[in-house]
């Protein structure tokens, strides 16, 4: 059970990155 509860946390983590990368990108074209 802990396996998958680290695998889950990890693509938990890569989303939150990609998220926050679109986030960012939004608003650096915003500001230029």
């Amino acid at each position: 059970m802990s396996w998958v509860l680290q695998s889950f946390q990890i693509t938990g983590v890569h989303l939150v990155q990609i998220v926050q990368e679109h986030r960012t990108d939004k608003t650096d074209i915003k500001k230029h």
